[in-house]
């Protein structure tokens, strides 16, 4: 089964020096979703003559990508200078997993510092549906942005 149902179609081949041997082929064509990432498509053929069925099967690894990440820890954007923050940047989903950077944003599109994998602890969340960035900084003058690239 599936969601939507495969469109399969089949063909018998004869052989052209002997006609009774043959050959079928079967297509399927799937429009794999996030859903089906890990899932293990098979193909099985029997006969009249019995037999347990020959399988041949491959596991499907669907690329897409993760939710937009979120940041976690501040309770409110007003902090007291010389405070300590720790901020946590989510991001959910996704094949393969997302990395996650910070940068402090000093002006309109203009960059002033960037942390990638090396900031704070940079990794993969339980049960590999999310990864996780987070970082430990005193407040400071600017705007933060956590993005993902996967």
């Amino acid at each position: 089964g599936g969601e939507p149902l495969p469109e399969v179609s089949s063909h018998v081949f004869e052989d052209d020096d002997d006609p009774k041997l043959s050959s079928s082929e079967v297509t399927v064509r799937v429009s794999p979703q996030r859903g089906a990432h890990g899932q293990r498509l098979v193909c099985s053929a029997t006969n009249e003559a019995g037999g347990d069925p020959a399988e041949t099967g491959v596991t499907v690894s669907v690329l897409f990508p993760p939710e937009p990440p979120t940041i976690e820890g501040l309770e409110s954007p007003q902090v007291r200078a010389g405070d300590t923050l720790r901020l946590v940047c989510v991001a959910r989903g996704g094949n393969p997993p997302p990395s996650l950077h910070w940068d402090k944003v000093r002006g309109h599109w203009e960059r002033w510092e960037h942390w990638g994998g090396a900031l704070g602890a940079l990794g993969q969340g339980a049960g590999g549906t999310e990864s996780v960035g987070m970082g430990h900084w005193d407040t400071v003058w600017g705007h933060w942005e956590c993005w993902e690239h996967w």
